[in-house]
């Protein structure tokens, strides 16, 4: 029945029964396995179409469960081997840490609340790292502020991600015979560990010395001393 539903494309009656599937009995066996099969592909569906961190947690958690199983699934043979390798596949994928994230309590940019980092891949497990726009002007339209936050990361095998950022602020102030610019920067090593269900990359932040000149730095280097704090990044 739940195979059926699934191949008539009603997926919801499909993943009803499949669910129902893994919770009777108590043993495993085939009916569960080739249920989990069906369930990632419903879940690998749903990151294609909509990717969120829900239902990557999701689909990471059926998908360690297919393949920690000994069971074949009810396709046998070639079938089962064939879902087994597409299975494989699929959790390198999960793990990989490009995309959104979101540090609610601004400890990596602390002049921030609620920061928005992108990390991109570039490529050989190294990723790219930067600080997604906030509202950059201030009260005073005389006045433009520019924060930025670049670096790079590396992700190992075991999931720790470690790298060095930069972070900066540029602030010039028109004034009516001239223009002012105050900057400051500073220096920071992370070193992150991704969450079982990859939702989370937490760790440790530890600052360096601030360089820079003007007013905001001489407020950015009261306010970051060197120092290691916690830090969690949630994925979006």
């Amino acid at each position: 029945m739940r195979m059926s539903y699934f191949e008539l494309g009603k997926i919801a009656d499909a993943e009803t029964y499949l669910r129902q599937t893994l919770v009777l009995g108590t043993t495993d066996d085939s009916f569960k396995q080739t249920a989990r099969y069906y369930l990632v592909r419903i879940g690998a569906k749903r990151m294609e179409d909509a990717a969120s961190a829900e239902t990557r947690a999701s689909l990471t958690e059926i998908t360690r469960s297919f393949l920690n199983s000994k069971e074949q699934t009810l396709l046998k043979g070639d079938y089962d081997k064939n879902a087994r390798e597409w299975v494989q596949k699929i959790l390198p994928d999960l793990e990989d840490i490009a995309g959104e994230w979101v540090d609610d309590d601004g400890q990596l940019y602390f002049m921030l609340l609620k920061n928005r980092y992108r990390i991109e891949s570039a490529a050989n497990g190294v990723f790219n790292i930067s600080l997604l726009p906030h509202d950059q002007n201030s009260s005073d339209n005389r006045v433009k502020i520019l924060y930025t936050l670049f670096g790079k990361l590396t992700q190992t095998s075991s999931g720790k991600v470690v790298g060095n950022v930069r972070l900066g602020v540029l602030a010039t102030a028109l004034g009516e015979r001239s223009m002012s610019t105050t900057s400051a920067a500073q220096d920071a090593h992370v070193e992150l560990v991704l969450s079982e269900d990859l939702s989370q990359l937490s760790g440790t932040v530890t600052f360096f010395s601030v360089e820079g000149a003007g007013t905001l730095y001489d407020v950015w280097r009261n306010l970051s001393p060197p120092r290691t704090v916690r830090l969690a990044l949630a994925r979006k």
